[in-house]
């Protein structure tokens, strides 16, 4: 298998996910290191899941909840997006979807937070593959500076992006409400 380098690897699983690295014979390492650390020790993707409620339809406004094993942190948004309207889309209440948090050698910090989403759709293959290609969402978040994560889930659904919202954050998982 091919070898990526860790912003190839981040690359790779941003723009066609960790199934299709796999089925072109690429390895994406599920860990990172980090100048700031010791030369042996490095940082773990994590399981997770997804949370979605939709408040509003028009103008399409939800509550979205990212928790992750091992992580203090819980990504939270509340309320519209600055992208989004008219919403074609179906809109699916999520409880828990399975996923997972890729990062690049350190994990979101505490603050506030801008958000953008993919949404790849579930579709059947063509006639030459074989069956139900699954669908999934992907929600980045970044600084300034750079992305500081890919939450991956395993399913398709609809949810958008902001910028410069203070409705948008990672806060300490003791701080959020118990019903998200």
């Amino acid at each position: 298998m091919a070898q990526l380098s860790l912003d190839e690897a981040f690359l790779q699983l941003c723009v066609h996910g960790p199934e299709h690295a796999k089925h072109r014979g690429v390895h994406i390492p599920y860990e990172s290191t980090h100048p700031n650390l010791p030369k042996n020790q490095t940082i773990k993707d994590l399981p997770g899941h997804l949370t979605v409620k939709t408040i509003s339809r028009d103008p399409l406004q939800q509550a979205i909840t990212i928790t992750v094993k091992g992580l203090p942190l819980v990504f939270t948004h509340t309320g519209g997006y600055t992208f989004a309207n008219p919403n074609p889309f179906p809109l699916n209440d999520w409880v828990k979807k399975p996923g997972k948090l890729y990062v690049r050698g350190e994990y979101p910090t505490q603050g506030y937070t801008d958000f953008t989403a993919q949404q790849l759709p579930s579709y059947e293959a063509a006639a030459s593959q074989a069956g139900y290609v699954p669908g999934r969402v992907i929600i980045y978040t970044y600084t300034l500076n750079r992305i500081t994560a890919a939450f991956i889930t395993d399913d398709d659904n609809y949810v958008s992006g902001v910028v410069n919202s203070t409705n948008t954050q990672w806060i300490p998982t003791n701080v959020v409400r118990p019903e998200a």
